[in-house]
């Protein structure tokens, strides 16, 4: 129900600003990012949309630092095939892979895509999920530690 409510609201807003542009923002790539911010930003102001993740990283000068990294370690609420779609982790993760640094995937849950792409992207994927039971309502933090040592050991162990 609550997914039909956002849809709806979603729908509306591109009504919306399909009276400020002259061209159907809902369908440009990216614009339905962060809630249709990126929408938005195209209607009103007329911005240019570019991958988020790949400029933050760029911006911040990322791949000279995997130049002293051994192991890269990273996170998402929910890792699964909209992931494939530039989304942080698997950017970094590719990024990583030009330098033959391991990636591990922490991700609160996962759900494995049907191409089995995220499975060769990441060396070691090991969700929150999997410690829940474990911890009896234990904190995240301690879930994301939990995890975080069986996916070192996972990758050390081969």
């Amino acid at each position: 129900r609550e997914a039909a409510e956002l849809e709806a609201g979603l729908h509306n807003l591109a009504q919306v600003l399909a009276c400020f542009s002259p061209k159907p923002v809902h369908q440009c790539p990216g614009a339905g990012a962060a809630g249709g911010m990126g929408a938005m930003l195209l209607a009103l102001f007329g911005s240019v949309l570019v991958p988020g993740a790949a400029y933050a990283l760029n911006l911040t000068n990322f791949e000279a630092q995997l130049c002293r990294t051994q192991m890269l370690i990273t996170g998402e609420g929910q890792l699964d095939a909209q992931s494939l779609n530039q989304k942080l982790p698997v950017v970094l993760a590719r990024r990583a892979r030009r330098y033959g640094i391991p990636v591990m995937a922490l991700p609160g849950r996962y759900v494995p895509d049907s191409s089995g792409c995220l499975d060769e992207i990441f060396d070691v994927i090991v969700p929150l999920t999997a410690w829940e039971k474990a911890e009896k309502g234990g904190s995240t933090s301690r879930l994301l530690e939990r995890a975080a040592m069986h996916a070192v050991r996972s990758f050390l162990d081969g």
